[in-house]
C-alpha cells in the first residue's frame, strides 16, 4: 500500500542521496539499520561492485555486511556525525 505521505519521504531521501553526492562526489546509498537500502543517489555508474550488488539486491549482501561488521564500519559510522567512506577493496 503506497499513500501520498510514503511517495513525498521516497522523493525526499532521493534528493538528500543526490544532494550528497554532489558535495561528497561519490556515489552515495541511503540504508537502513538493517542495511536495506532506502535511496540510491543518480551517479551509480561509478559505484564499485559491492555497491552495486547492494543497489541491485536492494540490500547489503550478507557476506559485506558480515565483513563490514568485522572490521567495524559499522560502530564508527554509528559514531560519527559524518559521512564515512568504505573502501570496497578492504571488503
Amino acid at each position: 500500500f503506497v499513500t501520498e505521505a510514503s511517495l513525498r519521504a521516497d522523493l525526499n531521501l532521493l534528493k538528500v542521496a543526490n544532494s550528497l553526492s554532489e558535495i561528497l562526489d561519490s556515489p552515495v546509498t541511503i540504508e537502513d539499520l538493517r542495511s536495506r537500502v532506502m535511496a540510491v543517489s543518480a551517479d551509480q555508474e561509478r559505484g564499485d561492485d559491492a555497491r552495486k550488488a547492494s543497489v541491485l539486491g536492494q540490500q547489503v549482501p550478507r557476506h559485506l555486511g558480515a565483513e563490514m561488521v568485522r572490521l567495524g564500519v559499522f560502530q564508527r559510522l554509528y559514531s560519527s556525525s559524518r559521512p564515512i567512506q568504505v573502501i570496497s577493496s578492504i571488503l
